[in-house]
Parts: C-alpha cells; structure tokens; sequence
C-alpha cells in the first residue's frame, strides 16, 4: 500500500492504482534472483549495459532470463 499527499487537500490518501501485481512478481523475481547472486557471490560484470535506464532494463531481463 502507498500513500500520497493529496496537492489540493493536504491530506493523505490511500494510493493503489500505481501499482499491477505483475510487477510486484517481477520485483519478488529480481529481489531473488539478486539475492542468490549475492549469497553465492556471483557478481556479474555490467561494463556492457548502457548506463541508462535501457541498459538497467537489459540487465533485469537478463538476470531474470539467467543470462546472467
């Protein structure tokens, strides 16, 4: 659950629009696929990921994919 100001009111309301449960599997799925990087200490090179937002995308797909 997030909550938010509400810019007109002041007062704080209940945001859940903001957020589809495919991406909370998708970030459950990053959370463990970087933990088992982690506890093996398998840190993977990232020199050729673009240092954008493109390139982090890359870089979930494809430790999600075990590509990495």
């Amino acid at each position: 659950m997030f909550i938010e100001q509400d810019r007109k009111t002041g007062q704080f309301v209940t945001v859940t629009d903001y957020v589809q449960q495919g991406e909370i599997e998708r970030t459950k799925a990053l959370i463990r696929a970087v933990m088992s990087k982690i506890q093996s200490l398998d840190f993977p090179d990232v020199s050729a990921y673009s240092p954008d937002i493109a390139g982090i995308r890359q870089f979930e797909e494809d430790l999600l994919e075990g590509k990495i």
